[in-house]
């Protein structure tokens, strides 16, 4: 049976037919550290964005104590 499955595996993967709304992966080089490179770049914008956004999301109470 595992045998079954291993040969069927291997005649899917080697047909070539892409999974619809599928494109095949072209990207070049080091994929991990393209990887990485964008989470970063992602990363500083929101933190860029957060700060911009932090004064409408922050009531400072200044005429109570508790605050």
């Amino acid at each position: 049976m595992r045998l079954f499955f291993s040969l069927l595996s291997l005649i899917i993967s080697l047909s070539g037919n892409e999974l619809p709304n599928t494109k095949p992966l072209l990207m070049e080089g080091d994929l991990s550290a393209q990887m990485v490179a964008g989470i970063s770049r992602f990363l500083d914008r929101e933190i860029i964005a957060s700060s911009k956004r932090r004064p409408q999301l922050w009531s400072r109470d200044y005429k109570s104590d508790e605050a």
